[in-house]
């Protein structure tokens, strides 16, 4: 199984702080956010090989973060290094991940994580699952806020955890349950991913895609509910709470 975190984004809502420096690599707990991904990454057995797909401005930043922690993760890490260089020249997380795909020639089940998520949750069940239902998953959470969830993709799932419906950012969400930007792929889905590009669709938010998977493809798709504290590092807020929780000892 390859493991694809998607950092390559440039986080205006975040600027100063992150004007001129990634927001992946920003600290919470004295370790950046990409670091604690990696700790919950790097417990599963059947990972053989994780990506990180970043932009040409923050390469050199990434580059000295990978020096440091390749030889402390007992994974072989990559980074992959997209030719953007600024906010109107970004591939969007689908672009990224369709240019990963090609770029190294992945052929593989596939955990896709985005690169601004910190959780104290085990991705473990997440992955095994797999071996029973080998189905496109989709980890969410439930905020159990109305109000919260209308900034997230929003699921309803049934009992067996199929999804039922799913809206980028609902006016009226249907349920409480939020994207958590965690996705696994099987193998032999990959293809629907180039050809989700190769049709000319919107590049920028997965949830494009999972609605277009939905809604057009009718591919049957899964949900898994995590439990536990779970943060969209997107604003100035939600970066000092994360940091607040870690320090409450929390996490």
């Amino acid at each position: 199984m390859k493991v694809l975190i998607l950092a390559g984004g440039f986080a205006t809502r975040l600027w100063p702080l992150t004007e001129n420096f990634p927001k992946p690599l920003l600290k919470v707990g004295g370790k950046p956010i990409l670091s604690h991904i990696l700790d919950r990454i790097s417990n599963i057995e059947t990972v053989d090989e994780i990506f990180v797909a970043t932009n040409k401005k923050f390469s050199s930043q990434f580059s000295s973060w990978h020096a440091d922690v390749s030889s402390f993760y007992h994974k072989k890490i990559s980074l992959i290094i997209e030719e953007s260089l600024k906010e109107n020249e970004k591939l969007g997380s689908i672009g990224a991940l369709h240019y990963a795909l090609r770029l190294k020639n992945i052929d593989d089940d596939l955990l896709v994580v985005l690169g601004d998520n910190i959780f104290e949750f085990s991705l473990l069940n997440y992955v095994h699952i797999y071996e029973k239902m080998p189905f496109i998953r989709i980890g969410v959470i439930d905020l159990k806020n109305i109000e919260l969830v209308r900034n997230f993709g929003v699921f309803t799932l049934d009992a067996s955890q199929s999804v039922l419906s799913f809206k980028e950012k609902p006016t009226h969400p249907e349920s409480t349950l939020a994207s958590t930007g965690i996705y696994f792929f099987p193998r032999s889905s990959l293809p629907l991913i180039k050809e989700y590009i190769e049709k000319g669709n919107n590049p920028d938010k997965p949830g494009y895609l999972i609605e277009w998977l939905l809604h057009y493809k009718k591919i049957p798709l899964h949900g898994f509910v995590f439990k536990g504290i779970w943060f969209d590092i997107g604003t100035p807020e939600t970066l000092k709470s994360a940091k607040n929780i870690y320090h409450s000892g929390r996490f």
